[in-house]
Protein backbone atom coordinates (compact mmCIF):
# COMPACT_ATOMS: atom_id res chain seq x y z
CA UNK A 1 0.00 0.00 0.00
CA UNK A 2 1.44 3.57 -1.01
CA UNK A 3 1.75 6.17 1.66
CA UNK A 4 -0.87 9.23 1.19
CA UNK A 5 0.86 12.54 1.03
CA UNK A 6 -0.28 14.70 3.58
CA UNK A 7 -0.76 18.09 2.14
CA UNK A 8 -0.99 21.73 3.84
CA UNK A 9 -3.33 24.67 2.63
CA UNK A 10 -1.51 27.78 1.63
CA UNK A 11 -3.58 29.58 4.43
CA UNK A 12 -2.04 26.85 6.82
CA UNK A 13 1.21 28.11 6.14
CA UNK A 14 1.06 31.55 5.96
CA UNK A 15 -0.71 31.46 9.58
CA UNK A 16 0.93 33.67 12.12
CA UNK A 17 0.57 32.13 15.59
CA UNK A 18 1.99 35.34 17.03
CA UNK A 19 -0.30 38.11 15.27
CA UNK A 20 -3.11 35.80 15.94
CA UNK A 21 -2.55 35.35 19.73
CA UNK A 22 -2.00 39.59 19.96
CA UNK A 23 -5.07 40.13 17.94
CA UNK A 24 -7.06 37.81 20.50
CA UNK A 25 -5.80 39.48 23.52
CA UNK A 26 -6.57 42.89 22.13
CA UNK A 27 -9.73 41.82 21.43
CA UNK A 28 -11.57 39.44 23.89
CA UNK A 29 -13.36 42.35 24.91
CA UNK A 30 -15.53 42.93 22.02
CA UNK A 31 -17.04 39.61 22.57
CA UNK A 32 -18.82 40.55 26.11
CA UNK A 33 -20.15 43.12 24.14
CA UNK A 34 -21.89 41.44 20.82
CA UNK A 35 -22.81 39.20 23.15
CA UNK A 36 -24.87 41.34 25.00
CA UNK A 37 -25.82 42.87 21.55
CA UNK A 38 -27.27 39.78 20.54
CA UNK A 39 -29.31 39.35 23.58
CA UNK A 40 -30.61 43.05 23.27
CA UNK A 41 -31.76 41.65 19.45
CA UNK A 42 -33.59 38.37 21.34
CA UNK A 43 -35.08 39.85 23.81
CA UNK A 44 -36.26 43.17 21.75
CA UNK A 45 -37.38 40.70 19.36
CA UNK A 46 -39.41 38.65 21.52
CA UNK A 47 -40.92 41.55 22.28
CA UNK A 48 -41.83 43.33 18.99
CA UNK A 49 -43.29 39.76 17.61
CA UNK A 50 -45.58 38.89 20.50
CA UNK A 51 -48.06 41.67 18.94
CA UNK A 52 -48.05 40.42 15.72
CA UNK A 53 -49.69 37.49 14.14
CA UNK A 54 -48.04 34.38 14.11
CA UNK A 55 -46.98 32.81 10.53
CA UNK A 56 -47.70 29.23 9.26
CA UNK A 57 -44.29 27.72 8.52
CA UNK A 58 -44.43 24.18 9.92
CA UNK A 59 -45.08 22.89 6.18
CA UNK A 60 -41.86 25.26 4.32
CA UNK A 61 -39.81 24.18 7.57
CA UNK A 62 -40.45 20.52 6.93
CA UNK A 63 -39.42 20.77 3.62
CA UNK A 64 -36.30 22.78 4.43
CA UNK A 65 -35.51 20.29 6.64
CA UNK A 66 -35.80 17.04 4.65
CA UNK A 67 -33.76 19.18 1.71
CA UNK A 68 -30.84 19.66 3.88
CA UNK A 69 -31.00 16.00 5.57
CA UNK A 70 -31.05 14.78 1.80
CA UNK A 71 -28.23 17.14 0.94
CA UNK A 72 -26.31 16.14 4.08
CA UNK A 73 -26.51 12.53 3.04
CA UNK A 74 -25.65 12.77 -0.51
CA UNK A 75 -22.28 14.17 1.12
CA UNK A 76 -21.63 12.05 3.58
CA UNK A 77 -21.92 9.39 1.02
CA UNK A 78 -19.45 11.38 -1.85
CA UNK A 79 -16.88 12.60 1.14
CA UNK A 80 -17.30 8.39 2.65
CA UNK A 81 -16.47 7.17 -0.91
CA UNK A 82 -13.52 9.35 -1.46
CA UNK A 83 -12.02 8.36 1.93
CA UNK A 84 -12.41 5.38 2.10
CA UNK A 85 -8.87 4.81 2.90
CA UNK A 86 -8.68 6.41 5.97
CA UNK A 87 -10.38 3.38 7.89
CA UNK A 88 -7.04 1.12 6.79
CA UNK A 89 -5.54 0.90 10.38
CA UNK A 90 -2.02 2.01 9.37
CA UNK A 91 -3.85 5.47 7.83
CA UNK A 92 -5.68 5.54 10.97
CA UNK A 93 -2.35 4.83 12.91
CA UNK A 94 -0.25 7.39 11.16
CA UNK A 95 -3.29 10.43 11.68
CA UNK A 96 -3.64 10.08 14.88
CA UNK A 97 0.10 10.04 15.47
CA UNK A 98 0.94 12.92 13.11
CA UNK A 99 -3.00 14.58 13.13
CA UNK A 100 -4.28 16.00 9.91
CA UNK A 101 -7.12 18.10 8.85
CA UNK A 102 -8.65 15.99 6.47
CA UNK A 103 -9.30 13.39 9.65
CA UNK A 104 -10.98 15.59 11.51
CA UNK A 105 -13.01 16.85 9.15
CA UNK A 106 -13.67 13.15 7.99
CA UNK A 107 -14.58 12.13 11.89
CA UNK A 108 -17.04 15.21 11.89
CA UNK A 109 -18.84 14.33 8.43
CA UNK A 110 -19.39 10.59 10.02
CA UNK A 111 -20.80 11.94 12.81
CA UNK A 112 -23.20 14.64 11.23
CA UNK A 113 -24.22 11.86 9.49
CA UNK A 114 -25.43 9.74 13.08
CA UNK A 115 -26.61 12.94 13.75
CA UNK A 116 -29.08 13.12 11.07
CA UNK A 117 -29.78 9.93 11.06
CA UNK A 118 -30.62 10.03 14.98
CA UNK A 119 -32.75 13.55 13.79
CA UNK A 120 -34.75 11.76 11.12
CA UNK A 121 -36.03 9.06 13.74
CA UNK A 122 -37.69 12.62 15.71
Amino acid sequence: MSVLALQEYEFERQFNEDEAIRWMQENWKKSFLFSALYAACILGGRHVMKQREKFELRKPLVLWSLTLAAFSRLMVCIIARKKSHFLVPSYFIKTCIYGTQEACIYIFILSLHLNMSSNLTI
